[in-house]
């Protein structure tokens, strides 16, 4: 995610009200190409993941105690497995991309039948 479109989501809205509570954190990954709507934020307590529907206390449990415990769990389940050893979300290629997608509720539309998994 650009700089400009990870501090959009930081920022007071119009009315100047910081939606986020104050949380000491900063989105850092989304899957919202068009968005976002949704991710994970990082901050000095580690990672976890936020949604615009749910910022009421984000930034106070971190999933993952830190940005490299995350990408250690990222690189298990990309080269160990089980794909789904993160979550619902598992990884596949598709178009030559590395896409994470919940192949029970998939959200890929014309690229699904391209999708394959990594394992």
């Amino acid at each position: 995610m650009s700089p400009l479109d990870a501090l959009r989501p930081r920022l007071p809205d119009h009315t100047g009200t910081d939606r986020w509570g104050g949380a000491p954190v900063v989105p850092w990954l989304t899957g919202d190409e068009a968005g976002p709507e949704s991710g994970h934020w990082a901050g000095d307590i580690g990672v976890g993941r936020w949604s615009l529907d749910s910022l009421i206390g984000v930034g106070q449990k971190a999933a993952y105690p830190s940005i490299a415990a995350y990408l250690e769990a990222v690189y298990r389940t990309l080269t160990d497995g089980p794909a789904d050893g993160m979550g619902p979300n598992v990884p596949g290629v598709v178009w030559g991309c590395l896409i994470w997608e919940n192949y029970e509720a998939p959200l890929l539309d014309e690229a699904l039948p391209h999708w394959t998994l990594s394992h």
